[in-house]
């Protein structure tokens, strides 16, 4: 009996969320190319185990391919929450700056953390603290080069500013 409640209960490894997260008919898009499952592989390899379980094991995260875009987050119940992924993240997975997509993906994941559909910050400050996020996963650099290849706007240079103090004091 203690076998069949451990087997039920017990916290699922990493390799097990994995798994489970390529498995879902949604992410065919993501298994089906390696470039691509390559960057996820990245992505979610990063993550700490709180974050790994609060995404992917609590709620439902999914990454669904769009035609237009980069890269937004929708959450259409409490338990499920929808990244669209759009073509032109897809063309920069496909480039030698193939790591500026995993910063961009580990950003839209921090608007998750943050849990922005639920307290509504101002949008800059939704985009501070996602940055940040990606940045504490390691993807400071990767973000920076991928903001500093965007069209400039003031947020989009409060938002460089940030990573540029964050990589000059580390």
């Amino acid at each position: 009996m203690s076998q069949v409640f451990n087997k039920l209960f017990k916290n699922p490894t990493r390799n097990e969320i994995m798994a489970q997260f390529y498995r879902k008919p949604e992410h065919e898009w993501i298994r089906g190319d390696g470039r691509i499952s390559k960057i996820f592989d990245m992505l979610i390899t990063s993550l700490p185990t709180e974050y790994l379980n609060e995404l992917f094991v609590k709620n439902e995260t999914l990454f669904i391919l769009q035609r237009e875009r980069l890269s937004t987050v929708l959450c259409f119940s409490p338990k499920t929450r929808i990244i669209l992924v759009f073509e032109n993240l897809i063309d920069l997975i496909k480039t030698v700056n193939a790591t500026q997509a995993v910063a961009v993906l580990a950003h839209e994941l921090g608007h998750l953390v943050f849990k922005h559909d639920k307290r509504r910050p101002d949008n800059l400050q939704a985009q501070l603290e996602a940055d940040m996020f990606a940045i504490r996963l390691g993807f400071a650099q990767d973000l920076l080069d991928f903001l500093s290849d965007q069209m400039k706007t003031h947020d989009l240079i409060m938002r460089i500013g940030q990573v540029q103090n964050y990589l000059s004091a580390a």
